[in-house]
């Protein structure tokens, strides 16, 4: 299944308000606010988009790395281990660390 993120869509929604809305807010509203809408929502939706994809690549980088401080891996079978395990509960081996 493919995942979207909210900053994706957010951008795909600026980028739709700021090209091809474009013209239909100036077409419906009068010449000032058609043009003003356009300049801040388009780019306010593609700024706000970006802010959202940044935040979810750091926390995604942020809970791999707690995952990868909890768990260890026994380094002659490879079965895995918690950070309390002084032996492994496979074969027995010593863990380091």
């Amino acid at each position: 299944m493919i995942k979207i993120s909210r900053g994706f869509i957010l951008i795909i929604i600026g980028i739709i308000l700021y090209f091809p809305g474009s013209v239909v807010l100036r077409m419906v509203l009068p010449p000032p606010y058609g043009s003003f809408l356009t300049l801040l929502l388009g780019p306010g939706f593609i700024i706000a988009g970006v802010i959202f994809v940044i935040k979810d690549r750091k926390t995604t980088n942020v809970s791999k790395k707690i995952v990868s401080d909890q768990i260890k891996f026994c380094g002659k079978c490879g079965n895995e281990l918690s950070r309390q395990d002084s032996f492994c509960t496979n074969c027995g081996s010593e863990s380091k660390g």
